[in-house]
């Protein structure tokens, strides 16, 4: 299995919240990535 899921798999539910909202810090524009993902292109 790969090591980054078993680390996952080993937080707490809040450690993983925390984690994700740290990481999303890191984007430039999370807006327009969600758009991108919500709406594609057709």
């Amino acid at each position: 299995m790969d090591p980054y899921v078993q680390m996952w798999r080993s937080l707490t539910p809040f450690q993983r919240l925390r984690r994700a909202w740290r990481l999303r810090t890191r984007l430039a524009d999370p807006k327009a990535i969600h758009d991108a993902k919500t709406f594609p292109k057709l």
